[in-house]
């Protein structure tokens, strides 16, 4: 028995249910704090409500939530069974499940499981506490398992999550079959959207005034697309959402459907075409937002910029002829050539070599020279499970530096390591940046000149037993 696409559009889900949850603020590790998860949040709420049409009792709002990680769990799944039995949506069936998280995301273990940290304080000295996303796969399947769900990640290295909600091919063709003997058409199935690939740390508004992913997305849905297409997709969703970053050389979206059944529900027109030419998602919320404040006097000033229109764009050119009518896309975003002001994109004539650079900052303490307080992870990875590798960067200063961080508990390494350096550059040449600390869990280097993206390398290193773990392969970014 074949669905039709058209059909299980129709029939996919008679109502719909939404879970926000996540953190603006960590109380240990090192997790910037930012106004701009909570206003993106609120920013979700909003859409969710106003643009969606999901009634209050639907919509659970954990954000900011001091619960730990069990007692979030408990009660998502309460939410979720008591909204599934009043809408008569027997396991979910009939239901789209739309669940999103706003915060950080990272790994943890000696498998590298991916985990998005709470505002509660938990059991650890260098985590708060957090929840992994496969307890969030498990428990959507355990309680509605019948649902349509969709997930948006707007965390780093989201992409390494998708794992997480693959099913077991027996489970899967085992439900294929239990439709097709009760003539159901209802179509289950799980679409994961991500912030960033598994290799990328998402980012957001210097101001504080929003995630760059969860502004580009809620400007897609919004804005909508010219056009009298009634409905988009979630993949159409995130292709422009993708449209709007890529310019400013940015961490972009990925959609994953890992669990599908009669079709791929990412590719199923759910969300209305609002084209809400007057809305301003982020505005209302603006006294709220709090930029990035560089204290340390010593910081450096960046160089006189030069400012030029960007080249005019023909209407054929651009992706389906499409026209935004929420411009103001990504606030101002200092990236590699290029920054975002306001309603206009603006491309400035940046120096890409050391032009301006004060070089005073090579071989500098971040925190000593202001350049940690907007310090951002650009790549991160876990591919030694005895610890996190992470190249950081600032903006503000134009640097980078690598720091890493022990995973495996109980006790400490005997040594550690973490070495950063210009690509095709000697590790342990005159160029590079290194660390090594004994009976320590972290350090990271001095700073380095960040120059453009995909220019600078990291490795680290571990001594366990007197054996020497250095990383597999070099980490660059």
């Amino acid at each position: 028995m074949t669905v039709s696409k058209t059909e299980t559009e129709a029939k996919s889900y008679r109502h719909a249910v939404a879970i926000v949850c996540g953190a603006s603020n960590w109380p240990v590790g090192p997790f910037r704090a930012s106004t701009a998860f909570a206003i993106t949040a609120r920013g979700w709420c909003d859409y969710f409500g106003d643009g969606l049409g999901i009634r209050s009792e639907n919509l659970l709002d954990l954000f900011d939530s001091e619960e730990l990680a069990d007692a979030q769990l408990t009660t998502i799944a309460d939410f979720l069974r008591k909204r599934a039995e009043a809408l008569r949506c027997d396991n979910g069936q009939g239901l789209l499940v739309l669940f999103l998280y706003i915060g950080h995301g990272t790994f943890t273990g000696k498998k590298s499981e991916y985990i998005v940290l709470l505002r509660a304080r938990g059991h650890l000295q260098t985590l708060p506490s957090y929840i992994s996303v496969a307890a969030i796969a498990e428990l959507l399947e355990d309680v509605v398992c019948r649902s349509s769900r969709i997930v948006v990640l707007d965390s780093c290295f989201a992409g390494a999550a998708v794992a997480s909600f693959m099913s077991d091919p027996a489970m899967l063709e085992g439900v294929k079959v239990q439709q097709i003997l009760d003539h159901d058409p209802l179509s289950a199935g799980v679409s994961v959207l991500c912030a960033a690939s598994r290799d990328d740390a998402a980012q957001f508004d210097e101001h504080g005034r929003y995630t760059l992913f969860g502004n580009a997305v809620l400007t897609v849905l919004w804005s909508g697309i010219a056009g009298d297409t009634k409905r988009l997709s979630l993949r159409q969703v995130c292709n422009n959402a993708k449209d709007l970053l890529r310019p400013a050389e940015l961490p972009t979206p990925e959609v994953h459907s890992p669990e599908q059944s009669d079709c791929d529900l990412a590719d199923l027109d759910i969300f209305p075409n609002l084209q809400s030419s007057q809305y301003d998602w982020y505005t209302k919320y603006l006294a709220e937002a709090e930029p990035i404040v560089l204290s340390n006097t010593a910081a450096p000033q960046k160089p006189p910029t030069v400012l030029r229109k960007p080249p005019a764009v023909s209407e054929a050119n651009t992706p389906r002829n499409r026209r935004w009518r929420l411009p103001a896309i990504l606030g101002v975003v200092v990236v590699a050539g290029g920054v975002i002001l306001g309603g206009a994109r603006i491309v400035i004539d940046w120096p890409t070599t050391s032009a301006g650079f004060d070089t005073s900052l090579i071989g500098a303490d971040s925190s000593d020279r202001g350049c940690a307080t907007d310090a951002q992870v650009l790549r991160a990875t876990a591919e030694n499970p005895d610890f996190l590798l992470e190249i950081v960067w600032s903006a503000h200063c134009n640097t980078a530096w690598a720091q890493i961080t022990w995973r495996r508990t109980p006790g400490l390494p005997e040594m550690i390591e973490a070495r950063v350096y210009p690509k095709s550059h000697d590790p342990t040449g005159p160029d590079a940046q290194s660390s090594v600390k004994p009976n320590v869990g972290f350090t990271r280097t001095h700073m380095v000149d960040r120059g453009t993206r995909g220019s600078v390398c990291a490795i680290g290193n571990v001594v366990i037993d007197g054996r020497g773990s250095p990383s597999p392969v070099e980490l660059c970014g």
